[in-house]
């Protein structure tokens, strides 16, 4: 995997899931291969339902089929929610799956509903991702 990550971001990899955070808390992004190229539709699925139990009103804006990422051909799910408590905060995120060869991806950027540098750094860096095959 090839990237380039913003200036002040930081990295930490937790349980084979590489997580990318601002400086701000506006952004972050997380990537992973965690299963086998069979199971993307799949997986992606299983995160979206994840996400409908995570958030309060969680609203699919947008499904792409043949979404680029990571330089690869993959589904993308474009979706806006709430964080749940009583400081809910209204979050943009993306969830993005590809396969190839043996191998699923998965790329999810969660990012503040307000455009900030954070938000145009996490859209440059999910946009400039390379897998490697």
């Amino acid at each position: 995997m090839k990237l380039r990550m913003p200036e002040g971001w930081t990295r930490k990899e937790k349980q084979n899931v590489l997580e990318l955070q601002s400086k701000d808390g506006a952004a972050r992004v997380a990537i992973s291969a965690p299963g086998p190229a069979a199971d993307a539709d799949e997986l992606h699925s299983q995160v979206i339902a994840g996400l409908r139990t995570s958030y309060d009103d969680l609203d699919v804006a947008k499904n792409i089929d043949k979404a680029p990422v990571g330089g690869l051909q993959g589904q993308a799910t474009v979706i806006s929610g709430t964080t749940p408590g009583k400081k809910g905060e209204a979050q943009r995120i993306l969830v993005t799956t590809a396969e190839v060869k043996m191998r699923a991806y998965l790329v999810v950027a969660f990012t503040t509903d307000q455009t900030s540098q954070s938000v145009l750094e996490a859209q440059a860096l999910v946009n400039n991702l390379r897998f490697t095959k």
